[in-house]
């Protein structure tokens, strides 16, 4: 199921969700928020169809080749909530995630990144 929101008058694909893990597809060097040092996920997007249909969120670094994983729950329970002009963001930092290099991780998960 893909994930999309509105941004400023423009339907944005976020992500999506299967097996009960939500996918995101990243580029550190663009989408890392340096100054919480954490990764981001629209809030509202977040509560409303990630923490309903996903008990753990995938982020995949394209540029560096590393996936970093987290459970909703932790996701929700130590991100912080930031409106920087794209609407409400909840962003957790990468102390809360666990890394992995992508060809290290387990098959399924392999899969879906193909598709982002």
């Amino acid at each position: 199921m893909k994930i999309t929101v509105n941004i400023r008058g423009r339907e944005l694909v976020i992500g999506n969700i299967s097996d009960n893990r939500f996918y995101k597809s990243v580029m550190k060097s663009k989408h890392l928020m340096r100054n919480l040092n954490a990764w981001g996920v629209d809030a509202e997007a977040l509560y409303d169809v990630i923490k309903p249909n996903a008990s753990s969120i995938i982020v995949y670094d394209k540029e560096n080749n590393v996936v970093y994983e987290t459970t909703t729950q932790k996701f929700i329970d130590f991100g912080i909530e930031k409106d920087f002009g794209f609407g409400k963001q909840t962003f957790l930092p990468l102390k809360y995630w666990n890394v992995t290099d992508r060809e290290k991780t387990i098959p399924a998960v392999s899969e879906q990144l193909e598709l982002l």
